[in-house]
């Protein structure tokens, strides 16, 4: 059985509104812009297929943002979603890549992170929402999938598609039983085009430079609380040299620095809102990640997350 979803019984004023607040249980809370609110329109159909949860709908040109604040109102949100555009265009930003999706390509999402969407007028598009409990674990946390688009390039991305647009057109006819049955096979192409994205150009040589990758990731992750920690160390503990270690950050779009510096302020957000931490001092807290400096970082507190450590831990812990 579906669920339908329309604006249509509403006042032409009253439309946007009511979809504001309806956006947040559709998915997750995000911010929403629109250029006529009076003409606003959009209409759902949801089924249930298996864990997965899809979507078939039409909405009028909109412009959606997860900020930093939409995501610590919501950290715990289980699931990705994957859209593709039946008819008109979305153009999509995260993670630090951009990319406009065309009908009969998708892209994904991970609301763990802020991301931006900007769907043009009147468009038609297939969503599903995906437990992130139903991820396998060797996919991490899809950082390298995000803001990315699968087409016909690569098998498993064309079959994933084509299996989507398949049951967008019969899904009504499709029986509870068979609903489970066919929402494994698109969980499997889904997470098969994934894969197939991220490795897209591994070899040999691209196994033993992940690994190595993973390695001094690893290194990296269990010394964030020292402050003295420095990629010289990194590269002397693994037997390689500073430029290997970067050059395997690099291919990865990430940066020794940037990539220490995000993980300390990720893990001093996480104590911040702990009630079981409450009582800590914020200084206590950063210089426990290997932070020496309590003015750095706040300020890179707030560039990251859009308010300051207090204002986090107030919100957090309210």
């Amino acid at each position: 059985m579906s669920n339908q979803i329309s604006l249509e019984h509403l006042p032409a004023s009253r439309r946007f509104d009511h979809f504001r607040e309806l956006s947040t249980l559709l998915f997750v809370p995000v911010s929403l812009q629109c250029d006529d609110a009076m003409s606003f329109g959009f209409s759902r159909t949801e089924k249930t297929f298996g864990s997965l949860s899809f979507g078939l709908g039409k909405m009028s040109k909109l412009d959606v943002a997860r900020t930093p604040r939409d995501v610590i109102r919501s950290e715990l949100d289980a699931k990705i979603k994957v859209t593709m555009p039946l008819s008109g265009t979305i153009g999509v930003r995260q993670d630090k890549r951009e990319a406009l999706i065309a009908p009969g390509e998708f892209y994904v999402n991970d609301p763990a992170r802020p991301y931006e969407e900007q769907f043009s007028e009147d468009m038609t598009y297939i969503s599903v929402h995906v437990p992130k409990n139903c991820i396998p674990s060797r996919l991490g946390g899809l950082e390298h999938s995000t803001g990315l688009k699968f087409g016909a390039d690569l098998p498993s991305s064309k079959m994933a598609r084509d299996l989507l647009v398949s049951l967008s057109t019969v899904w009504e006819e499709i029986s509870e039983a068979s609903a489970s049955h066919l929402g494994s096979i698109a969980l499997d192409l889904i997470m098969a085009a994934i894969s197939e994205r991220s490795n897209k150009n591994d070899s040999r040589t691209d196994v033993y430079r992940s690994a190595q990758f993973h390695r001094a990731k690893a290194l990296i992750d269990g010394r964030l609380q020292d402050p003295t920690l420095s990629l010289s160390q990194v590269a002397s503990e693994l037997g390689v040299s500073t430029r290997y270690i970067s050059c395997l950050l690099h291919e990865r779009a990430l940066s020794y620095r940037n990539y220490v510096l995000e993980q300390r302020l990720l893990r001093a957000k996480n104590d911040l809102g702990d009630p079981r931490l409450a009582n800590r001092a914020i200084t206590t807290i950063a210089y426990s990640w290997g932070f020496t400096d309590s003015a750095h970082f706040s300020r890179t507190f707030k560039a990251a997350h859009g308010m300051s450590p207090r204002e986090y831990r107030a919100l957090k812990l309210a």
